[in-house]
């Protein structure tokens, strides 16, 4: 396989995977940047291209294919065996990821947002154990409370009517 990933261009690959039939001027494009814009080795880009295909049904999606040639070029990537030790090690990676099960709805980078077990707020000990006390009003703060609600009210209504019209 390293052989022929080194000896065939990536256009060669791209019309051997379609089976002849015209290459899609997109995935000319692709296949052009990673040469000349990424400075891969031919062998290189067939190593990416073939992983893109293999793990993406078929589809050549340009900026997955950009985001990996520019991990590579990081990389340093520069044979073709090291670049399908590459593409093997991250596509065990991806599948070890599938196969884990779900984060827990509401994670963020792993961390459960639920509080740990044990920890409960004060304020909810206390209303368990019915120590919680109920504040007490005068007549005159429940009759104030009354008036703003009933402003309220009014200026809502106001508000409403002056919308509508």
């Amino acid at each position: 396989m390293i052989k022929y990933f080194e000896e065939i261009s990536p256009m060669a690959l791209l019309e051997s995977v379609s089976e002849g039939a015209k290459v899609p001027a997109g995935d000319v494009k692709i296949a052009e940047a990673l040469l000349f814009e990424y400075k891969l080795q031919p062998g290189v880009a067939n190593v990416l291209i073939d992983y893109v295909l293999r793990i993406n049904n078929m589809k050549l999606n340009s900026a997955f294919v950009q985001k990996i040639a520019g991990q590579w070029t990081r990389a340093k990537v520069t044979t073709v065996k090291e670049a399908m030790e590459l593409a093997s090690k991250e596509n065990k990676a991806q599948k070890e990821r599938k196969d884990q099960p779900p984060k827990e709805y509401g994670s963020r980078f792993g961390r459960s947002s639920a509080p740990k077990p044990g920890t409960v707020p004060k304020w909810l000990e206390e209303q368990k154990a019915g120590h919680v006390s109920k504040v007490e009003q005068t007549p005159e703060e429940v009759s104030k409370w009354e008036e703003e609600k009933q402003l309220f009210k009014e200026r809502l209504k106001q508000w409403k009517e002056k919308s509508e019209s």
